[in-house]
């Protein structure tokens, strides 16, 4: 299901790859990093045990549909931003 996702996101963020990839892209990339905002380094430690793997593959899975997508469409640009992603 997640794979399956991934590649509906990548097909809607080449809708206009520049606006939706990259701002899927960030959105993905604080699912990622949620749980080490604003705690001390103990409490990071503690959080990043009990972090759902689900969500961390599901983010993976969307970034690198959204990278292929740079990927695919070749120009300098999106090769800029595919190493954003």
């Amino acid at each position: 299901m997640r794979e399956l996702g991934a590649q509906a996101l990548r097909r809607i963020c080449e809708l206009d790859l520049k606006v939706l990839g990259l701002e899927c892209a960030s959105k993905l990339v604080r699912i990622l990093s949620r749980s080490r905002r604003n705690v001390s380094h103990q409490l990071q430690a503690r959080l990043l045990e009990s972090v759902d793997v689900v969500d961390v593959h599901g983010a993976l899975a969307g970034l690198t549909s959204i990278s292929e997508a740079f990927r695919v469409q070749g120009s300098k640009d999106n090769a800029i931003n595919r190493q954003k992603v």
